[in-house]
Formats: structure tokens, C-alpha cells, sequence
């Protein structure tokens, strides 16, 4: 069975969604989010160039639905306040040299821009203010991909059936919609990567069996 005819076969029995999450998912899939530029963009900022990137997208991926179009909205959203922290980190390093600067106003304690800049970034990394952005980063890497993922698959079904020229239960829609959206939940919920940790040097080596004593 194609995933088409499994879809349709599901879509047919299908009641709804079941749990509290589900609904609340499937609440949304016919609601457009209402959100303009107006609500993403800060002052300062050019609200045009959030509208281009976001149609972009929307021509990349082919989004025509309700649906989809909200989910290019979610993935311009993410990648424009990735552009924000990039700007805010470059705008921490800057004041972090102006300020060194102003400390080496003997020109024999000039560095060169390439140590000044070296100096100011090792500055600000391990500032708390970097290590949230940092964080912040991840989370919206992963808020991109996973709306990604569920744009994909939801076009992907919706072309298909497009090309095939069958008809859509209403329920095979929400189905499909459902499934994507719990694959890329769990995609964003998968725990980041552990850095990797380094011996402690002269720690005992536990791995190896100890030799048997000697019989006095």
C-alpha cells in the first residue's frame, strides 16, 4: 500500500485528534498566524527586508496553503532573529575593542587590529550575554529545522495528490499534518550534544582488570 492509499485509509477512519496536544495542533492548521512583519521586526530594522526573505522561502518551498504559508512565516521568523543575534554579536566585540582601545592610549601598547580583535572576542565569549545568545541560536537552529521538516513533508503529500488528481478526505489532510508535526516535535526535542570531556590525567585506568595477587 502507497503511502497515498495508507493516508487516505487513515485519514477515513480517523476521528480527530485524541490527546490535549493534538488538538491544540489541529485547532491551528485552518488559522492563519496574523502576524506581520509589525510583530517581528525591531525598530531600527527594515520591515521590507523581513518581507523579501520570507517570500523567498515561500517561492523555495513552493508553500500555497494556510498551512504552509504559516509555516514559512515561523521559518523567517527564526532565521531573521538569527540575523539579529549575529549583528548584536558582531556590535558586543566592537564596543569590547573600542573599550581596549581606550586602555592602550600609549602607542607603545598598540596591538595589531588582528590581536585587538582576537583580545576582545576571547573578551566577550566567555561573557553570560554570549553564552545566552548561544542559546538562544541553538534553540531557534532547531526551531527552523523543525518547521522545516513539517512544511516538507505536508507539500510533498499535497503535490502528490495533486499530480494524481485524486480527490482528499478531509481527515487525510489532518492526518498527514498531525504526522509531521509529531515527527518534527520530536525532532526538536532530541537533547543537544554533550561536549566531549577530557581524562584527568593520572586518574586510574578502571577499564583493565587488575592482576590477580600473589600468593605469599
Amino acid at each position: 500500500m502507497t503511502r497515498t492509499e495508507a493516508a487516505h485509509t487513515n485519514g477515513a477512519l480517523s476521528k480527530g485528534p485524541i490527546t490535549t496536544a493534538g488538538k491544540a495542533v489541529s485547532s491551528r492548521n485552518a488559522i492563519k498566524h496574523g502576524l506581520t512583519a509589525a510583530e517581528i521586526v525591531a525598530p531600527g530594522e527594515d520591515p521590507r527586508a523581513f518581507d523579501i526573505l520570507r517570500k523567498n522561502i515561500e517561492i523555495d518551498t513552493g508553500a500555497k496553503t494556510v498551512r504552509e504559508l504559516d509555516l514559512v512565516f515561523e521559518m523567517a521568523a527564526a532565521r531573521w532573529r538569527l540575523r539579529r543575534l549575529a549583528i548584536i554579536e558582531k556590535a558586543l566585540i566592537d564596543r569590547e575593542m573600542d573599550r581596549m582601545n581606550q586602555s592602550l592610549a600609549d602607542p607603545a601598547n598598540q596591538r595589531t587590529p588582528e590581536a585587538l580583535h582576537a583580545d576582545a572576542w576571547l573578551a566577550v565569549a566567555e561573557s553570560q550575554t554570549m553564552k545566552q545568545i548561544h542559546r538562544h541560536e541553538t534553540r531557534l537552529h532547531r526551531h527552523y529545522e523543525k518547521s522545516s521538516l513539517e512544511l516538507q513533508a505536508i507539500t510533498e503529500f499535497r503535490l502528490s495528490i495533486e499530480a494524481s488528481g485524486e480527490r482528499v478526505h478531509p481527515c487525510t489532510l489532518e492526518v498527514i499534518e498531525q504526522d509531521a508535526a509529531n515527527e518534527a516535535a520530536a525532532i526538536e526535542a532530541e537533547p543537544a550534544a554533550e561536549p566531549e570531556t577530557t581524562a584527568v590525567q593520572n586518574e586510574p585506568d578502571t577499564s583493565r582488570p587488575r592482576p590477580a595477587a600473589r600468593a605469599a
